[in-house]
């Protein structure tokens, strides 16, 4: 049973409580000798009766963790209309009227018994929405988690990179400095063969 569905169900309870106290504190009226304490409960299962209402729509309106003082709330108004009217049943004579004394005694039981299912189901999807909460924050601190990691990885990736460029170039200037050494050994070994074949040439030999 869907939880609107059920909260409209609890919320017609009350207005037909509300009928029967009413006619029978308009019977009540009529015999002088009982009417001031019928009044008396009927106001106080009106007013029970309203708090009840209004702590089950505080319920409804509230956050998770601010229901249970709501469903408390709505516990004690409705045992405080419950002993009214069991009260209220010595105060009628008329079979007719302990009839609808106990007619809403039975609408009361109800009233009670779905704002307890209103309150079990709620309370448990309370507690799925705090699950699936806390995994989306798990879910998100994990994902910061691969980030950093990545960056660090990456951080690194490049610095290992970037001394590895470092290392050719100090490499390519090695081999550029042996190249030109090697291209001015040439060029002293040339140079002296032909001091070499000048001086031979010219009947004094070379020292």
């Amino acid at each position: 049973m869907r939880i609107s569905y059920k909260v409209a169900l609890v919320g017609g309870f009350p207005i037909a409580i509300a009928a029967i106290i009413a006619i029978i504190a308009w019977f009540l009226l009529n015999e002088a000798e009982r009417a001031r304490g019928g009044a008396v409960l009927a106001g106080s299962m009106f007013r029970n009766l309203e708090a009840a209402v209004v702590a089950r729509d505080n319920y409804l309106k509230a956050f998770a963790g601010d229901r249970g003082v709501f469903a408390s709330q709505f516990d004690q108004s409705a045992a405080t209309v419950r002993r009214d009217l069991a009260e209220l049943s010595g105060y009628v004579r008329d079979p007719a009227h302990r009839t609808e004394v106990a007619n809403a005694e039975r609408l009361l039981g109800k009233y009670v018994e779905q704002m307890r299912q209103v309150v079990s189901v709620t309370t448990l999807n309370d507690r799925l929405i705090a699950d699936m909460a806390a995994r989306a924050d798990s879910l998100i601190a994990l994902t910061e988690q691969a980030r950093a990691r990545q960056h660090r990885s990456n951080a690194d990736i490049v610095a290992s990179l970037a001394e590895r460029d470092t290392r050719l170039r100090e490499m390519r200037d090695v081999v550029d400095r042996a190249q030109d050494m090697r291209a001015a050994l040439a060029d002293l070994a040339v140079q002296q063969a032909a001091l070499a074949a000048a001086a031979e040439s010219a009947g004094h030999p070379a020292e």
